[in-house]
């Protein structure tokens, strides 16, 4: 993918959370980030000579992605603050980035206001927590998000045509993509934009980077075992070896870390939007009390979809410590199996036929617009303002007018 077009815009801050991060609108269009300060003159010469020397616009290429937290600008802080000259203030910036201000998945575990559903009033046992298009917007926006990461897997589906048919459009950025593994999947780094049209949930996104691991791994296939420490670095002979050992005696932090254990994150945390509850950790004896947890019999109970239930189980079921060395393992897979399973759920219930998505809120605003061209056509053509002929900038010669439509109601799905 080629680096992003580092344009430059003017900025201004609306308001101060703390000595270094601060709100920043942009003038042009007002649309805010947040900015970090950072620093210059107290990190190493040569790794900010290398920022400058095009890395940022190989971060913002990478991190350009609608499910990640994009790094947008590195501004001088002088210009954002109206402190101090250029000169003085040489080393300080200030990195602007998405401002995800509907807060975070943990923020909703903690203040959900709407209280979760039992299966009889006397009961404890939670069958509905919270709504199933919220969950299905974690689940695939968080998978765009790792088969992005892990792949380069990019979904650039659209809504077509008068009926909004919508066509799945699938492509892979580089057949020698070096796997990233996130290693910090967690509520607290699932972060939310609030809509902006008619879809029923803002744009959903992963931040927090401060763990990402870049593999060396490369296969042309995108298949291989792809593995890291849980934090920090160690040898990968050293890992795959520690493997073959039972995790509870392995130190957590030295434990192997690969895309099955992101997978399988992303199944507890939505286990736990439908159900209030924690998964077992298979790697914890206590956790399992001495016989292995069966996601599929603890969540066949619960009120969702048939489809949402058994893609969680499937997620759950899965090895957080596994190889991942078949083409079925493959995270833009899980995806494709998740969207397939989403848009039955979105055409056949009453809850889907509701919900609206991204894809929703773009075909809908193209309807609206043909449907104001249709309006003012028919206003000039009654005020004898419009001629016969459209004029166009492929032509200099008057091409035949081609009706415009009324706009029919949304599609289901």
């Amino acid at each position: 993918m080629a680096p992003i077009t580092q344009e430059r815009h003017g900025y201004r801050v609306q308001k101060k959370i703390n000595d270094t991060v601060y709100v920043v609108s942009r003038e042009s269009d007002d649309e805010q980030f947040l900015g970090t300060k950072w620093d210059a003159s107290t990190v190493d010469p040569a790794f900010t000579d290398l920022l400058e020397r095009g890395t940022k616009g190989a971060l913002g290429s990478l991190l350009n992605h609608p499910n990640l937290i994009n790094y947008t600008d590195t501004v001088a802080d002088h210009v954002v603050c109206g402190r101090g000259t250029a000169t003085a203030v040489s080393a300080q910036r200030m990195l602007l980035w998405d401002f995800c201000e509907a807060g975070t998945l943990q923020n909703l575990f903690r203040h959900h206001q709407v209280l979760p559903k039992t299966a009889s009033p006397d009961s404890q046992a939670v069958t509905h927590y919270l709504p199933e298009g919220l969950c299905w917007h974690v689940l695939l926006s968080v998978m765009k998000a790792l088969s992005w990461f892990h792949e380069g897997h990019r979904d650039d589906s659209s809504l077509e045509g008068p009926n909004g048919r919508r066509r799945q459009h699938d492509w892979f950025s580089d057949p020698d993509w070096l796997p990233i593994l996130h290693r910090n999947i967690r509520p607290e780094y699932i972060f939310f934009k609030h809509p902006k049209g008619t879809e029923s949930y803002g744009l959903c996104k992963l931040g927090n980077y401060s763990n990402c691991a870049v593999s060396g791994h490369v296969n042309n296939n995108l298949i291989g075992q792809v593995v890291s420490a849980t934090r920090g670095d160690e040898r990968q002979e050293t890992l795959r070896a520690s493997m073959m050992e039972q995790m509870a005696d392995v130190d957590v932090d030295r434990r192997p870390y690969t895309k099955a254990t992101e997978v399988h994150q992303l199944g507890r945390i939505v286990y736990k939007m439908m159900s209030t509850r924690d998964a077992p950790d298979p790697e914890d004896r206590e956790d399992q009390h001495g016989q292995p947890w069966d996601a599929q019999s603890d969540i066949n109970p619960l009120s969702y979809s048939p489809g949402l239930k058994s893609m969680v189980a499937f997620l759950l079921s899965w090895n957080p410590r596994g190889a991942c060395v078949r083409e079925a393992d493959l995270t833009s897979r899980m995806y494709m199996q998740a969207r397939s399973l989403y848009l039955q759920w979105k055409r056949d219930t009453p809850d889907g036929k509701l919900h609206r998505d991204l894809l929703d809120d773009g075909w809908r605003r193209q309807a609206n617009d043909d449907e104001r061209i249709r309006a003012d056509e028919e206003l000039l053509a009654s005020q004898g303002q419009l001629s016969s002929h459209r004029w166009t900038m492929n032509s200099l010669d008057p091409q035949p007018r081609q009706p415009v439509h009324a706009v029919p109601t949304p599609p289901p799905a």
